[in-house]
């Protein structure tokens, strides 16, 4: 009797670590899987990186090309050279809150938006030259384009307030005046010295209109998207426009030396050509205008013979 309990406890004990080491094969069996599944996860994913990679640099050769190459690849493209290029990246990351994505990089986005302006071209030459869709451009200009404005404080110079007494040449006589900028270009020869109030009055108006014209000949120069009509809606275009004016600010403080101030006076020849507008039959000016006009000739007449006298 007592050797039949004994044995049966042992078969008892045995069945016991039995059930135990078949449980414990289970389990290891079901971690070592897992491992597996793991592992293959891992391998997928770093072939997959490896392979985001590969396409990542692949496309950042024409950027490399057109913004990092040379001086005057840089500004031909982008107009402006490479060490201003990357303090403009800077400014757009720190103050205009732009930021890398996991598929393009800030200095590839802002090369995307300066080409765009400078050369004013459509989506589909801007999606064959940076190997990118149309979407993914439309979305980066944008954001580039609103860190832009973001910069207003730190390149929109605010005109000072200009006193009543004010000397300057500028300002003395045509305080408050808004006139007719037509862009007609008209071939004379070199002038003389004014000897009526008519020559004089007409020789002050001239210089300060000339001032006004080259500067927006300059940017038209500069940014072709000024030249012609927009791709883009009214709004955005207005903030387009914003936008080259602060770049230009930005180019003028940056760079010492900039080639498009020489292209300026050929521009403006080049491109004033008058056009076809409504003929105007007869002007019949009011007395009041006629009066203050005369009036403010014979002032800086009188005056401009003043300092003469003074001065012999």
């Amino acid at each position: 009797m007592l050797i039949i309990i004994i044995i049966d406890f042992v078969v008892l004990f045995l069945n016991k670590y039995l059930l135990l080491g078949v449980i414990n094969i289970y389990f290891m069996a079901r971690l070592g899987l897992r491992r597996n599944l793991n592992r293959r996860k891992r391998i997928v994913a770093t072939r997959r990186v490896r392979s985001y990679n590969l396409d990542f640099y692949a496309n950042r050769e024409y950027v490399m090309r057109l913004v990092h190459d040379n001086d005057f690849s840089c500004i031909a493209q982008v107009r402006m050279n490479k060490h201003t290029f990357v303090k403009l990246c800077e400014m757009l990351e720190n103050i205009g809150g732009l930021k890398s994505t996991r598929n393009m990089l800030v200095d590839e986005q802002v090369a995307i938006f300066l080409y765009i302006i400078a050369h004013h071209l459509k989506s589909q030459v801007i999606r064959q030259k940076f190997k990118r869709s149309s979407k993914t451009i439309s979305r980066h200009f944008n954001k580039v384009l609103n860190a832009v404005m973001k910069l207003q404080d730190h390149l929109l110079r605010k005109p000072k307030p200009i006193p009543t007494n004010s000397t300057d040449n500028w300002w003395k006589w045509f305080k408050n005046c808004l006139g007719a900028l037509d862009g007609t270009y008209i071939e004379v020869k070199e002038g003389h010295q004014p000897t009526t109030l008519e020559e004089f009055f007409n020789m002050k108006h001239v210089a300060a209109r000339n001032v006004i014209e080259r500067c927006f000949g300059l940017l038209k120069i500069r940014w072709a998207i000024l030249r012609s009509p927009s791709f883009y809606p009214i709004k955005i275009h207005n903030r387009i426009i914003i936008a080259c004016c602060l770049l230009h600010n930005f180019i003028r403080r940056e760079m010492t030396f900039d080639l498009i101030e020489d292209e300026v006076g050929e521009y403006l020849h080049d491109n004033t050509t008058p056009e076809e507008e409504d003929v105007i039959g007869a002007i019949n000016p009011t007395d009041a205008w006629t009066n203050w006009r005369m009036q403010l000739a014979n002032e800086i007449f009188t005056e401009w013979q003043t300092s003469r006298q003074n001065q012999n």
